[in-house]
């Protein structure tokens, strides 16, 4: 191989990595390909780009073994459990005059105008569903397999009894009957 080849080689896989961009991230091991060309050892760099490291979140969702199972019920108790909050707040909007509940996406957010904002939202990779609140700040919860409750993964409280505590101060109004 010549050098004109090694450089004309090199040269279109940094082309190819600029569109695409997965070549870039795959093939960067002590540094860039064009880096491990100039060293002299083309095919180092392509037996980099052959071995570069895996990418688990990727192999994660392209995968089909049980684990993508897992994450399919994952995703159908977090929306049941985004659903059922959401039923249950039903009534409130009515109550409120600048209240907006809305669930989209995998995210529910819960606007009691002057009250303030929750925001509720399931977390896939990591089976969880985060929480943002104006009163207790940032949360998150998983799912205990034991009980069937979202607990907080520091204190353990269940997500259900602090919305009702949080949203019956905030309002006034007892929900979750």
């Amino acid at each position: 191989m010549t050098i004109k080849t090694i450089s004309t080689l090199a040269t279109r896989v940094q082309r190819s990595a600029l569109r695409s961009r997965r070549l870039a991230l795959c093939a960067t091991v002590n540094g860039p390909v064009s880096s491990l060309v100039r060293r002299g050892s083309p095919s180092f760099a392509l037996q980099s780009v052959q071995h570069a490291p895996v990418n688990s979140s990727l192999a994660r969702a392209f995968s089909t073994t049980d684990e993508a199972m897992d994450e399919n019920r994952f995703m159908e108790i977090a929306e049941d459990t985004l659903h059922e909050i959401m039923n249950w707040l039903d009534g409130i909007e009515e109550m409120l005059d600048e209240s907006d509940i809305t669930l989209s996406q995998g995210v529910l957010k819960i606007d009691l105008g002057d009250c303030g904002t929750w925001v509720l939202n399931r977390q896939i990779p990591n089976r969880q569903i985060w929480w943002s609140s104006p009163i207790s700040g940032p949360r998150r919860y998983e799912l205990d397999a034991a009980t069937g409750k979202w607990l907080n993964t520091r204190d353990k409280t269940e997500l259900f009894e602090l919305l009702q505590e949080e949203i019956s101060d905030a309002t006034g109004i007892s929900i979750f009957q």
